[in-house]
């Protein structure tokens, strides 16, 4: 008798936190921003015992509407695939304001450690997904990939 008027109390209390005001959409052309990654900085530290070594991507966000917008926050994640780095999710809080017609670069610190290669099947690349939500909850994703030097 008390488990499905439990269950359902349980499952309410989960789901008041989830917001229905946000997205994901696949950045493409006409997306209100756009978004490129300038650089892949390497550590001049060492790895650790793991292999990790620290990163910090630099992520170009382009203002391509005419309204104001503002990046809350910048998540990367690793790409499925034969990549020679297995990236560390990171994310990283912002709150800039991006005017239209312009650009604003944001830095964000990954570790990434080398996967061994499977009878030398390793690609030398690395694939990561950016994702940038906005103040209006919409979040936008771009993937990229490219050489490991």
């Amino acid at each position: 008798m008390f488990g499905r008027p439990a269950l359902l109390l349980i499952l309410a209390g989960c789901a008041s936190g989830v917001s229905t005001d946000s997205r994901i959409l696949a950045g493409a052309p006409g997306a209100p921003i756009s978004v490129d990654v300038d650089d892949v900085e390497n550590s001049s530290m060492p790895a650790d015992n793991a292999g990790s070594r620290n990163y910090v991507i630099h992520v170009e966000v382009s203002n391509d509407s005419n309204q104001v917008q503002s990046v809350r926050q910048i998540r990367i994640v690793q790409l499925f695939g034969n990549y020679s780095l297995m990236m560390d999710t990171a994310v990283r809080d912002f709150d800039e304001m991006i005017d239209p017609g312009k650009d604003h670069e944001f830095a964000v610190p990954v570790q990434a450690r080398p996967v061994k290669s499977i009878q030398g099947q390793n690609s030398n690349r690395m694939g990561f997904r950016v994702v940038v939500t906005l103040a209006t909850g919409d979040a936008y994703d771009y993937d990229f990939e490219g050489p490991v030097l």
